[in-house]
Parts: structure tokens; sequence; C-alpha cells
């Protein structure tokens, strides 16, 4: 097993820039971390590109790493600094293959404007438990890839079909056209029960 033990590793580099949104969108991936979220991504249809293992844990991991045909090994230090959470588990997983879709299933929850990567992982989440198939959001949305936005899913991002657009008022005017219908909230709108 050969183990990066450099953090300015092209790789390593390359890894870390998928904490953002230009690194994400420069390589086509983005980054899931810990063992929950590396199981359902496995699970998935996104294409696993790179499993990446904290050398220190590769037994812990072993029946993950089996799964992969693409594992690096790092140094804990080298590892950690991929990762963006405080205490990371040891394993992560970089993964291509973004699901912005035009076609939407039956059930779709629409949002405008959320900003914090926390409150659209949430609402993904929460969406996915409550049996709807689809999340709709605007361009003023924090980015679904965003790690935070990631780990508040908690692996519903690979249950449910997440879209992107830059016009909610040309989907729910395509959705009226094909019968959906549709049902509104708004801070400060007016109380009807």
């Amino acid at each position: 097993m050969e183990i990066i033990t450099s953090k300015k590793n092209k790789t390593i580099q390359s890894l870390k820039s998928l904490n953002t949104q230009k690194g994400r969108l420069e390589h086509g991936m983005f980054l899931v971390e810990g063992e929950h979220m590396v199981l359902e991504a496995l699970k998935s249809n996104y294409k696993l590109e790179t499993l990446i293992c904290d050398a220190a844990k590769a037994e812990k991991y072993s029946y993950l790493i089996d799964k992969s045909d693409n594992c690096i090994f790092a140094q804990s230090d080298v590892f950690n600094s991929i990762c963006d959470t405080r205490t990371p588990q040891g394993i992560c997983a970089a993964l291509s293959n973004f699901r912005f879709e035009e076609k939407y299933g039956t059930r779709i929850v629409i949002l405008n404007a959320v900003q914090d990567p926390g409150n659209v992982g949430t609402i993904v989440r929460t969406a996915d438990s409550a049996g709807f198939s689809d999340v709709i959001m605007d361009d003023a949305c924090a980015d679904i890839y965003n790690p935070k936005t990631l780990r508040s899913t908690m692996g519903s991002i690979f249950h449910i079909n997440c879209h992107r657009t830059s016009s909610l008022e040309n989907v729910i005017d395509k959705l009226i056209q094909e019968d959906y219908s549709i049902y509104a909230t708004a801070i400060g709108g007016p109380n009807y029960f």
C-alpha cells in the first residue's frame, strides 16, 4: 500500500479543492466524508471516482476499500487536510455524475433563495423522508454539493433527484401545464388556517 505523505501532492491538492464550488465545477466532482455518506454513495448511481482512506484506518474500512477500483491512502494529517470536518472519520470519496435532470417525479419541493447550506440539506433530507421525488432549487440557493449541505442531507442526496434552475417561474409554468398542483409558503404571508 502506497501512502501519500505530503499535503502538496497534486492529487491531494485536487481533492482539497473539491471543498470549494470553483473546484467542484472545475473537476466535475464533489467530496463526501464519513462512513455513512460513502456507503450511501456506493449504493447510488453517482460514479465513485476515488476513495480516499486514512492509512491508519485502512483495516477498519477494508470492506469499503474492496468495493472501489481506485483507492488512495494518505497519512493522517494529509487525509485530514482534505476534509471539511474538524474530526474526520478516516474515509471519504470523490464522486462525479451530477444529477441536474430536467425530468421530474410526482412530488416536488421547490426552493427559492435558501442560502444557508445547512437549511438546504435539511430540506432535502426532510423531503426524502416524506416521500418526495425531487427538489428544485434556483441559482440563489446554496450549492447542493457544498460540504455543509451534503452533511445536512445525511445521505438523502443519494435518494432524491436535485435540480438547479435559473428560472423558477419557467419551471412552475411548466409544472402547471403538466397538471401539477402547486402549494406555496412565504415568510410574512397571510395565515390561512
